[in-house]
């Protein structure tokens, strides 16, 4: 018993757990605030066509954590070797298993849905395949990559419910700003395993000047990005919320430029988780 339980707490450090359930909290937020605003909250998740789209989100991305520690292995075990260790209490034959398995349901559960959506899980398999295989040891994609990747599933609910609004289109940009910030903080934590294992991103390339000019054009960006939100919020919870946001991102970036990376890094992610909480305001 104690075996299972160690391979299942192994299993769950591997997928992240805790990313999947923000990623699909996010997509069930939006859609029922805003692509769905007549849908009760329960209702909209047995609806056939939107539960089988989130479990077909949860498969392949749960799959893509897994193929991350896959490629990465060398990598976490020199920057999070206590994680990476109880995570080889899984076999790499488990783990590949696991991961066809996960992508293979994911793929059913997009079918029952329509051969669009199945065309489309497919194609973002092959896109985190991509990615980790080839992508990640190149300075720019390296960073790109998983914000990217972590968008494609908004991508698919704009899709699904077949709507364009300019105010979910501009969220998306200012998350994905935000999950690059985090990228360019991340880097500082991981470049000892990105050194030994040859993965050229943007600290290891070009040094920290660069990174440093990649932070701040990006974090103008997301201001110019906010700005445009705050106009077309109308709730007042809301903009109260984009205005606590706007005031807490600089003091991440004054955490960074001390080089407290750990707190930077802790802060960009309760940052983002509390972005993704405040789609219920919408």
């Amino acid at each position: 018993m104690s075996r299972l339980w160690d391979k299942l707490l192994a299993f769950f450090s591997l997928i992240r757990v805790q990313n999947v359930t923000a990623l699909l909290l996010a997509q069930w937020f939006t859609a029922t605030r805003y692509f769905c605003p007549d849908c009760r909250w329960f209702d909209l998740l047995w609806h056939r066509r939107f539960g089988l789209m989130l479990l077909a989100t949860a498969s392949v991305i749960t799959a893509g954590y897994i193929i991350d520690g896959f490629y990465n292995l060398r990598r976490d075990f020199i920057n999070r070797p206590a994680k990476t260790a109880r995570e080889g209490r899984l076999s790499m034959a488990k783990k590949l298993y696991l991961y066809f398995a996960l992508n293979l349901f994911g793929l059913m559960a997009a079918w029952l849905i329509s051969w669009r959506a199945a065309l489309f899980f497919g194609t973002y398999v092959l896109l985190i395949w991509l990615y980790f295989h080839k992508a990640q040891r190149r300075p720019w994609l390296h960073e790109a990559g998983p914000p990217f990747l972590i968008m494609v599933p908004f991508f698919g609910l704009m899709l699904f419910f077949k709507t364009w609004e300019p105010f979910i289109i501009w969220a998306g940009i200012l998350v994905f700003l935000g999950l690059m910030i985090k990228e360019y903080i991340k880097e500082n934590l991981t470049l000892p395993g990105d050194l030994t294992q040859n993965i050229r991103s943007i600290l290891v390339q070009y040094g920290p000047a660069l990174l440093h000019t990649a932070l701040w054009t990006t974090l103008l960006a997301w201001y110019a990005v906010w700005m445009r939100m705050f106009g077309l919020v109308h709730g007042e919870y809301l903009r109260l919320f984009l205005v606590f946001m706007a005031i807490w991102m600089p003091f991440i970036v004054y955490l960074f430029l001390k080089k407290n990376f750990r707190w930077a890094y802790l802060h960009i992610r309760l940052f983002i988780a509390a972005g993704i909480l405040s789609l219920w305001l919408i």
